[in-house]
């Protein structure tokens, strides 16, 4: 039996990737317990499914639509012949080889919402929104503040020590926020130019859900601390889902940032008396109440 690569490939099935190498494979009559018999597929994903039922590797022959379930690359492919056949060995891939969850959208319009890989200096896993507003969303904070109890919790030990790059996949826990200075490295491996913020308090019942763009708002995210931005008219973008008061707001009155603020998730848009402000467990309003906050990249 003799096996060689020639070239490499991927396809997506039920959110996993898998690497598909193209091989030579020597067939034999000599039927054992431990040699593969083929099965028809149109397809390698149809292949790999039916494989993937097994839980072996699947080699597929696009000349014939003939798919072998296999344990191991070495193992007889039985046949009722003496010959060798070419075809694509499909394995199972833990990585992806997009560098963004926008990316990622393109390359698999049909993924579904959650952890990622991204191959970004090192492989890191993210949470990728892939249905809000077209997909392809990189989470960088979330906030779930449903107990009174954990409003000292979650404002020293979450909200005052955000979290790294390499910590991203945490985001889903509902206590981890990335930190500010971590964006200008995240700039470069993903290219951001929007960035979303999405919260909802029961008390008061509104949604606040706002895309914003633009130089200023770029310029916010990468220096929060010198950056004041009035007015997001043509800026800002606001979801279905949105009922704030902001919202409704003239766009004029719109504004980001405050003078001697470090992070972004203090006053990242606001007008008077409603606002974002995650220290203090504000949104679309004045006050510290239970809440959810989002933050997203994209």
């Amino acid at each position: 039996m003799h096996l060689y690569l020639l070239l490499s490939k991927f396809v997506f099935v039920y959110s996993q990737w898998y690497v598909g190498e193209e091989k030579q494979q020597t067939l034999t009559s000599i039927v054992t317990e431990d040699a593969s018999k083929p099965v028809p597929a149109q397809s390698p994903i149809q292949c790999v499914l039916k494989c993937r039922r097994k839980q072996k590797k699947s080699f597929f022959v696009k000349a014939k639509n003939e798919c072998f379930c296999v344990e191991e690359e070495n193992r007889g492919f039985g046949t009722d012949q003496e010959s060798s056949i070419e075809g694509m060995l499909y394995k199972e891939h833990m990585e992806c080889f997009a560098t963004s969850c926008k990316e990622l959208k393109k390359i698999c319009p049909d993924c579904e919402s959650r952890i990622y890989t991204l191959d970004f200096d090192e492989p890191t896993k993210v949470f990728c929104d892939m249905e809000t507003d077209g997909g392809g969303w990189l989470a960088i904070g979330k906030i779930i503040f449903d107990d009174v109890s954990l409003q000292s919790y979650l404002g020293n030990e979450v909200i005052n020590k955000p979290g790294k790059i390499s910590q991203l996949q945490n985001v889903q826990s509902g206590q981890f926020l990335l930190e500010t200075t971590a964006l200008s490295t995240l700039q470069q491996y993903i290219g951001f130019t929007e960035f979303r913020i999405k919260c909802f308090k029961p008390g008061h019942g509104r949604t606040l859900s706002v895309v914003l763009s633009g130089i200023q708002i770029m310029s916010y995210l990468l220096d929060p601390l010198n950056t004041v931005y009035t007015g997001h008219c043509g800026a800002s973008r606001f979801l279905p889902d949105d009922s704030s008061v902001i919202g409704a707001t003239n766009c004029q009155h719109t504004k980001t940032g405050y003078v001697g603020h470090t992070e972004i998730y203090s006053l990242p848009f606001y007008i008077a008396y409603h606002d974002v402000w995650l220290y203090h467990f504000r949104c679309d309003d004045y006050s510290g109440t239970l809440g959810t906050w989002e933050f997203y990249l994209r």
